[in-house]
């Protein structure tokens, strides 16, 4: 039961700390200074319940961690330190501030109400400065308030603390009606207040909710929600994976704060949720060494859905089959990521050199890595600026087509981000295979924004910033071909390392999100694998009902496979795709691989492959068999070596029947793959980076034929009626018989054409005609 709105309060809490990469030497020290105020002037603010209550927790948690703390409330004996004015609260803390080395560690909290103005101009960094308001504050007077960005974050800026976060807590202004009609025009309320966008380097900001949330307070907590995790965070009732070497840091704060908080809200008070957003820099920096006696489950069980209950996708009918006439809305056409048409055209006989059965043709940027896709009369594909199609040079473009004609009718542009190729690679433009429903669209900018936009005009829905919002490093580009499962979008985030290939700058960054898809806001998201990314995370997920419960599988940056509740973000069955003698190492050389595939759901069971970064070269792979109906740690192999009696893998593939590393061909070995694996009829057919195009049989792994394509194959397979295509990077078109029955027979090619240039995408059948992209042409070719 929430407290009643009249009740309600705006409590802003502001954690100021200055931390370093290295232990606390013994001559450091440990300040804290905080500030709490629950008693006001009744002509403007209501007194408020649990304002002291959080200042107090704050200070005896530190306490406990080894601060020496100055706490200033209305229950303090000293009349020096009850704060009635801003003049008492500065003085105080310029008294805290003297002395202060590099080495030490300041934490600075606030408690009580705020308000902003809204006839003050916005601030040069965004947003608008926040006045904290002391016991004797009136609106009436803003020299009675203190400006906490101007007086406190600035002051602790220049103090010689290297390091500065400052945590802002807010739930809504409730201004009593003796405030006169003048305070609703000029204060701005808290489901509309707005913070910084930016801050000098080595300053920070978690602000309890996002622009034009509200942030809550639950009497069950006795304190503000976002207060109570903070405490339960510093407490050590975190799991365990919050707290790297022992320690309470920044980002597992940042990280555990914005999950037990939207969650919490989500499930108890309100189904918008209150999403924690920083500003700032983002990086683990240690808070003090903590008792961790957590056993709490990363995500927090969910009582009842938050969203919308999810309905099992319809299946396409008869006539839908027969006729063909479907279009192909996202990446492998469905959530199952299994590229299998419901067309039974075949595409045997066209040119794209003398234009044979080529229905249309149109340009593209200079390089595309994105696969198309078509909904309602239009082709949606990501690319490059690379042909200047916009004017402007280098950025990323998402661009819609005609799909009668192939004329142009829109373009999305997206701007490079200015940290260059740490984040977003040149010449490279927007990598994501859209998602399209009606008349959305959804995808990943190269910016690291998930976008929304209307699919007539492609103008702007709404985006959520993963860099700024939730502190992603995506590691050279942001990538991921976004599903969907009832009302949720399911998103990668592409967070990785940095341009050294040993530094992972943000390792509680969330790796996985869900997404509302009409509004944009974040349901749940999840870290894992943390510190474990070998480097970066542009593999995409697969969503479906498994049994009864809904199921969202996302590939890690570790090599490992996780599945989760796909409503709530309950981790179900986590897979670790590799063999436990296997290690990373740079560059390639190691026989660790990562995942860049998209796993495939079909007939209740999970495939997928590993592989690593093209630019890594040719390996050893494998291909995955999973039942993702257990749970827990379902590998094959038990952390230390030996079968795991849990295991989920029904079968894997690394060389052909019998065979090994020793006697097996290389045409008979499974290597590293970029290559979703399609099925039918239980036959199955896959990819490798190597050229080797593969089929087995789907429901025991046994191999049926190999063909080399004799060039790296960047693409994944489609099956159209009784043939399989698959594209390679020179271009080639080759085409084999499918058979329910396969024999050696079948793997001879029946067709093969060239498209003239490299093709890093996947083509696709729609309403009974072929869409391939190569770097820079989209072609649509007529059935035979």
């Amino acid at each position: 039961m929430t407290v009643p709105s009249q009740f309600s309060k705006w409590i802003l809490v502001c954690l100021v700390l200055t931390v370093w990469h290295s232990p606390l030497a013994s001559a450091a020290q440990r300040i804290a200074f905080i500030v709490g105020v629950e008693n006001y002037r009744p002509d403007y603010f209501r007194n408020l319940d649990y304002a002291e209550d959080d200042a107090i927790g704050l200070a005896e948690q530190l306490k406990g961690l080894g601060y020496d703390v100055v706490r200033m409330t209305s229950r303090e004996q000293n009349p020096a330190l009850k704060p009635t004015s801003p003049d008492k609260i500065i003085a105080a803390f310029d008294g805290v501030l003297k002395g202060l080395q590099a080495e030490d560690t300041l934490i600075v909290a606030f408690t009580g109400h705020g308000v902003q103005f809204k006839d003050e101009p916005a601030l040069k960094t965004g947003g608008r400065e926040t006045y904290f308001v002391p016991e004797d504050g009136t609106l009436d007077d803003k020299a009675t308030l203190l400006p906490i960005l101007k007086e406190i974050v600035a002051r602790a800026y220049r103090c010689p603390a290297q390091r500065k976060l400052v945590l802002i807590d807010a739930c809504r202004n409730e201004v009593t009606s003796k405030a006169g009609d003048k305070a609703p025009r000029r204060i701005l309320l808290g489901d509309v207040h707005e913070h910084p966008r930016t801050l000098p380097k080595g300053m920070s900001v978690l602000f309890s909710c996002s622009d034009r949330e509200k942030s809550w307070e639950h009497e069950d907590l006795s304190h503000s929600v976002f207060t109570y995790y903070v405490l339960e965070y510093l407490s050590g009732k975190a799991s365990s994976d919050f707290y790297p070497d022992k320690n309470a840091d920044i980002g597992g704060l940042v990280q555990y704060v914005r999950i037990k908080t939207n969650a919490f809200v989500r499930t108890k008070i309100n189904p918008s949720g209150q999403l924690p957003q920083l500003v700032g820099d983002y990086a683990p920096w240690s808070i003090g060494r903590v008792a961790i006696n957590g056993n709490q489950p990363v995500i927090p069980p969910i009582q009842k859905p938050v969203v919308p209950e999810m309905q099992p996708e319809p299946k396409p009918t008869r006539t839908d089959l027969a006729s063909g006439g479907q279009d192909w809305s996202q990446w492998g056409g469905s959530s199952l990521r299994n590229s299998v048409s419901p067309s039974k055209a075949t595409f045997l006989k066209w040119s794209t050199s003398d234009k044979t059965n080529v229905i249309w043709y149109s340009a593209l940027g200079k390089n595309t890595y994105a696969s198309p896709v078509v909904a309602g009369g239009r082709v949606f594909i990501g690319t490059d600026n690379g042909t200047e199609l916009v004017a402007g040079g280098d950025k990323g473009l998402l661009a819609c087509y005609s799909e009668q004609d192939g004329r142009l009718l829109w373009t999305y542009q997206a701007d490079k981000l200015p940290t260059g190729r740490a984040n977003d690679w040149p010449n490279i433009g927007i990598t994501s295979t859209p998602l399209v429903e009606q008349d959305r669209v959804w995808f990943v900018n190269n910016r690291g924004e998930l976008v929304s936009l209307d699919a007539n005009t492609g103008k702007e829905v709404w985006s959520l910033d993963m860099i700024d919002s939730l502190g992603v490093f995506p590691h050279n580009k942001s990538h991921c071909n976004v599903t969907s499962l009832g009302e949720l979008l399911f998103v990668c985030t592409s967070n990785g390392m940095d341009e050294s290939q040993i530094e992972i700058p943000s390792p509680r960054a969330p790796s996985f999100l869900a997404v509302e898809k009409s509004t944009g806001k974040l349901v749940w998201e999840s870290s894992l694998p943390f510190d474990q990314i070998l480097s970066g995370q542009w593999a995409s997920p697969a969503a479906a009902y498994i049994g009864d419960q809904p199921q969202v599988i996302f590939p890690g940056g570790d090599g490992w496979l996780y599945g989760f509740q796909a409503d709530n973000g309950n981790l179900l069955w986590k897979f670790d795709c590799n063999p436990k003698e296997t290690k990373w190492e740079l560059d390639g050389r190691g026989t660790r691989n990562n995942i860049l595939a998209t796993p495939v759901i079909h007939n209740g069971l999970v495939y997928v492959a590993v592989g690593q970064n093209p630019e890594h070269g040719e390996g050893q792979g494998l291909l995955w068999c999973i039942n993702p109906n257990r749970r827990g740690d379902v590998s094959s192999q038990l952390p230390g070596g030996g079968v795991n009696p849990n295991s989920a893998a029904v079968w894997f593939f690394a060389h052909a029947n019998g065979k090994n590393a020793g006697n097996a061909e290389f045409q008979e070995t499974m290597h590293r793959s970029l290559s979703n694996v399609v099925i039918k009829d239980d036959v199955l057919y896959v990819a490798d980076f190597s050229g080797i195009f593969h089929c087995l049989d789907a429901k025991s792994g046994k191999h049926h034929w190999s063909y080399d394509l004799f060039a790296a194959c960047y693409s994944s397979p489609l099956i159209v009626g009784d043939h399989v295509y698959i594209v390679d990077g020179d271009g080639d078109v080759t085409v084999f018989r499918h058979s329910a029955n396969p024999g050696k027979n079948d793997g001879d090619p029946v067709s093969e054409e060239n498209v003239g240039n490299t093709v890093y995408s996947t083509p696709l059948v729609a309403n009974d005609k072929l869409f391939i992209a190569t770097r820079n042409q989209l072609f649509a070719i007529d059935h035979d």
